[in-house]
């Protein structure tokens, strides 16, 4: 069944209902900006507005933890082609590791899956949009997204070791963490890094044995 999101702040979870993340101002490249809260049941932030959160390197994380296996259901949408977002899974509190910079946790402990047409910043496959961000070992598909300005559907699912991506239906990419040190934690969160992307209907189901 779907996980309920309980409200506050910024991510829509159905046509009214509001997500709630924890609202974090954290530093990444040394540039903080204003974050405003964007309410709307057709999705979070308007292409070419100004009605999005703006913090360089935010991770908005749910405020609760994840099941152990779970699939998570979202929409995106770019307001440029080089727009550079991500959805983070599995890693832990972002207050465990004494980090000054807490956006940097997820990223060294959990994984992002990419919101990157340009694949910044060399272009590699690893690096763009439906890849689980620069890991080598992925069996990695390049699928297209749709046009900028319009809402974008990933579906991202877990089990055990295992992370399997599909964009807009089609699977983009299987990976398989043997790494002790990462994807061992229970949250999930999204990454405000640069330009504007917008999330809306965020739903979370818990995948049974």
């Amino acid at each position: 069944m779907d996980r309920d999101w309980h409200e506050r702040c910024l991510f829509a979870r159905g046509a009214t209902d509001i997500a709630d993340f924890d609202r974090r101002r954290v530093v990444f490249g040394n540039v903080v900006r204003t974050a405003n809260t964007a309410r709307s049941g057709r999705g979070c932030g308007t292409p070419g507005g100004r009605r999005h959160a703006r913090l360089e390197g935010l991770v908005r994380r749910h405020a609760e933890p994840t099941p152990a296996d779970f699939e998570l259901v979202l929409q995106w949408r770019q307001n440029a082609a080089d727009d550079n977002s991500g959805v983070f899974v599995r890693f832990p509190d972002l207050d465990s590791k004494g980090y000054n910079n807490t956006a940097f946790v997820a990223a060294h402990f959990g994984y992002e899956v990419q919101i990157d047409n340009t694949g910044h910043p060399d272009g590699e496959p690893r690096h763009t949009t439906g890849a689980i961000y620069d890991m080598p070992d992925q069996q990695f598909s390049l699928v297209t997204p749709r046009a900028v300005g319009e809402w974008n559907e990933y579906r991202i699912r877990v089990v055990g070791d295992l992370y399997e991506v599909f964009l807009n239906g089609t699977q983009t990419t299987r990976f398989e963490n043997h790494d002790a040190e990462r994807g061992r934690g229970t949250f999930i969160g999204i990454q405000t890094h640069t330009g504007n992307v917008s999330f809306r209907e965020i739903r979370l189901r818990r995948l049974l044995e």
